[in-house]
Parts: C-alpha cells; structure tokens; sequence
C-alpha cells in the first residue's frame, strides 16, 4: 500500500502533469501539526502562487467530506485533500462543499479565481483499496480504538477485558495492541502500564475507519414510525436502546432538529419495534443498529451513547446541518480530552 508520501507526490505530479501549474511539498507534517494539516504545499497558478495545508488520505468517503468541511471553518487558510482515488460521486459532493482535492489518477478540483479546475472520472489503478486494509482500517481494530478511546485507562486492563469491552475475540487484541504501538499511539510508560498518545490524530484516523467499517456492519433495518416526533417522549433505555447520531445531538445540544433517528440495541430488535410501533419500509428514516461495545460509561443525556459516536454519526454526512452541531459537540465534549 502506498505511504502518505507516494500518494502526495504521485498526486502533485498528476496535478503538474494536467495543468501545468508546478506544485511542491513546502512542509511535512512537523511544520503543520499544530493545525492538524499532514503537509503544506504550493501551486503555481502563473499569476499567483497558492500556498494549501493539505489533508491526505488513503481512501475517501462522505465522512472525509464532513471532516474538512468542518476543517474549511476552523480560520482563514485554504485547505486541500490529497488521496489516492476520489469516485465521480464523491467528487461532486467534493465540489458542492467547497473543498478543494487532487488525486493520483489525476482527478482534480481547484477553484482560485480566476482559476478553476474540476476533472474527474479518471480512473484509478486500485480504485477500491479498501479490500487490502490492515492496520488500523481493520474491523476488530476499530472496535477495540472505539473503546480504548472512550474508556480511560482501558488499554492497561487485561486483553481480555479489553475484548469485552469491544465485544471482539481475544486472539484479535494482541494484534491491534502491536499496531498501535508500532504507530506510535501505545506507549510504555511504566512496569506494566501503557498510555495511548496523540489521541487527536488516532480520533481522526478511527472516524475514517469507522465510517467505512461500522454503520453497515452493525445496520438491522430502516422503519417508519407512526410519529414523527416519536424519540421526544420515549424511554428507550427500558427497551434496551440508546438514541445516537441526530437524536442524540438533539438531547444534547437543543440545536439540531432531527431528520433522521438512530437507534443502537444490545437485544433483538422485536421489543423495540413493536413498542415504537415502527413498521419496515427500506426508505424509512428511522434507523436501527447493533451496539458494538459493552462497557459502562456517563452518557451525558438520558439514553444516549457515547459521544465520540454521536460525534461519528453527524460526520458521517456532509449535511451542514450535522457539521455545525458536530463542531458544537467536538467543542465541548470531546476537545478537552483530544487536544
């Protein structure tokens, strides 16, 4: 798989190659870190050069869109994705949130007045490598960092403890310790005590991976409900489910109206269905979910999870309305712990 280095100078080259404007790296990530940015680069537009904090990636998908959309709010720089492959589709959603991207197959959207580029339908050599991801991108890993993340402390409990929490097979802790470690997120801090480190980076890395893994690995079905505003008066803990995503936003925020409504269960979903009166329909907007973890934790409202997931959720969509709340919920729930 290529490395964050072959894929930004495979990229520049690709950029250079199809418009003749020059582009190099002017920092790594050492000169941009306290930004979040992976690297700086310049474009040489002929009358102007444009210096960007670029954002690379291995893969994109709709939660990337959501991340730097939320990054293009953060102050006054100009922000560019730099990945290996980005489909027609993603593309235009690319373009209509304004982020500016460039990737190996030459696909390309730049848009400094009076330039303005967007290419895409370029075809790239693996165009889904998701199919070769280990590390990190790994399903059991991700549920593992879903729990190490949430849970303070957890990485110097047992391995198996740590599989329960993550509702995951002992044999496939050793190997996402080992990952982690090898990255340069678990350390040896003491005899037999571990801290993991960088948490802002390791947040980002496992939205990406949750974001491709999780929501489709976990879907029951889509219903429709006989109210529309159902979750507003509805105990669901005594169901054995947790409102996550918009609903949850909702309950903690009072900022966002909810569209859609996720519900997480650790039973089978005929209780809740049948007390929610939901009915199946492929269409439907409500949602249900198996719960991928099982460890106590403070929710900070009745009957929601984590919020490192409901964080998750909003940015799974480029939804402006789900960004601004997420922004809301990262400033003042997570960022304490992440920065």
């Amino acid at each position: 798989m290529a490395t964050y280095a072959e894929i930004l100078n495979q990229a520049l080259w690709g950029l250079t190659n199809a418009t003749g404007f020059p582009a190099a790296v002017t920092g790594l990530e050492t000169v941009a870190n306290d930004i979040g940015a992976d690297a700086t680069i310049q474009v040489d537009m002929g009358k102007r050069k444009v210096n960007y904090l670029a954002e690379i990636k291995l893969t994109v998908n709709e939660g990337v869109v959501g991340r730097m959309a939320h990054q293009l709010h953060r102050g006054n720089e100009k922000w560019i994705l730099v990945t290996r492959y980005v489909p027609v589709q993603l593309a235009q959603k690319l373009k209509q949130a304004g982020i500016e991207f460039i990737d190996t197959a030459g696909n390309i959207y730049l848009d400094q007045p009076p330039v303005l580029i967007f290419t895409t339908g370029n075809r790239a050599t693996n165009p889904n490598p998701r199919r070769n991801e280990r590390g990190l991108f790994a399903l059991t890993t991700t549920k593992i960092l879903f729990a190490l993340l949430c849970k303070e402390g957890l990485e110097n409990a047992t391995q198996r403890e740590i599989a329960e929490a993550a509702k995951v097979g002992l044999g496939g802790v050793p190997g996402a310790l080992k990952e982690l470690t090898q990255q340069g997120y678990l350390l040896d801090v003491g005899p037999e005590k571990k801290k993991l480190v960088k948490k802002k980076d390791l947040l980002e890395k496992w939205i990406a991976a949750y974001i491709a893994r999780i929501p489709q690995k976990t879907f029951i079905n889509r219903f429709t409900a006989n109210r529309e505003n159902f979750w507003e008066d509805i105990d669901l803990g005594v169901l054995g489910g947790l409102w996550g995503g918009e609903v949850a936003a909702n309950k903690l925020t009072q900022y966002l109206k909810p569209e859609k409504v996720t519900i997480y269960t650790d039973r089978g979903p005929e209780k809740l269905v049948a007390e929610l009166k939901l009915r199946r329909d492929d269409n439907g907007r409500v949602e249900l979910r198996n719960q991928f973890w099982d460890f106590d934790f403070q929710p900070e409202a009745k009957d929601i999870t984590p919020v490192l997931l409901i964080y998750a959720d909003l940015l799974a969509t480029p939804d402006p309305r789900n960004l601004e709340t997420g922004k809301l919920i990262y400033d003042q729930y997570l960022k304490r712990h992440f920065e």
